[in-house]
């Protein structure tokens, strides 16, 4: 019978011998035969997979793990998208608020953001008598820790007649989707 040598580093040969004992190989001969011949029939006669295929399954096999990395980081960007807008009122708090809002008085936008302009008209005047380098909404956040900080200090009270479901667009929105501002 015909000789063929193979010449292979110390840690593969050492790789090969753990393998053979591992398996039912007899031994390193019979692994490398038995290797040789599968290649060849995976190349040949289609008892295998040819390697151009196989490098596309594999390409495809790395692409599904991505895939599937890319949605375990989406499902968990949901999952705290969820826990952040997670409302903290019980739930028959929130149907009742769902049904008190269908029950409260209609008004235009146009005339909500009148309203609105008038409490910022107020909010920015407190702003200009502090040195003028204030924001509204610094006067807003200032004005909130007060009330809940002071028991002297109240917002305004308002009644369930100060609420209202506001309907349509208010013109300064509609002027700035058209560029008029």
């Amino acid at each position: 019978m015909p000789h063929v040598g193979v010449s292979v580093n110390e840690a593969t040969k050492e790789d090969w011998e753990e393998y053979v004992e591992e398996t039912d190989y007899g031994s390193i001969s019979e692994l490398v035969r038995s290797s040789v011949r599968k290649e060849i029939a995976r190349e040949s006669d289609g008892d295998g997979v040819p390697r151009e295929v196989e490098a596309e399954l594999t390409e495809v096999a790395e692409t599904q793990a991505t895939l599937r990395e890319q949605m375990a980081d989406l499902l968990e960007g949901f999952e705290d998208v969820e826990a952040a807008t997670a409302t903290q009122y019980p739930s028959e708090i929130v149907e009742l608020g769902h049904d008190i809002a269908g029950e409260l008085e209609e008004v235009h936008a146009d005339r909500f953001a009148e309203w609105e302009s008038e409490t910022q008209s107020e909010l920015w005047d407190v702003a200009q008598e502090q040195s003028g380098n204030v924001s509204v909404g610094e006067v807003k956040d200032a004005l909130e820790y007060l009330e809940e900080n002071l028991s002297y200090v109240r917002t305004k009270p308002r009644g369930p007649s100060e609420y209202f479901r506001v309907r349509g667009q208010p013109a300064n929105v509609r002027n700035r989707e058209r560029g008029d501002e």
